[in-house]
Formats: C-alpha cells, sequence, structure tokens
C-alpha cells in the first residue's frame, strides 16, 4: 500500500464511520500498540 493509498483509505474511514470519539479511539489504540 502506498502512502497515498493509504491517505485515502483513512479519509474514506473518516467518512464512514464519521464521529470524533471513533476516530479518537482508534488514534488512543494505535499509541497504546506503540508503547508494547
Amino acid at each position: 500500500m502506498t502512502a497515498t493509498e493509504y491517505a485515502s483509505f483513512t479519509e474514506l474511514d473518516k467518512h464512514v464511520h464519521g464521529s470524533a470519539a471513533v476516530i479518537g479511539l482508534q488514534q488512543w489504540h494505535y499509541q497504546g500498540c506503540q508503547q508494547h
């Protein structure tokens, strides 16, 4: 997957799941995974 494809997928994901709560939860989960 290229960076452009990833960016497009991320934007699509935001539109599909659209709430700030979901986006915030994804970011929290991503940061949590990086710490392990």
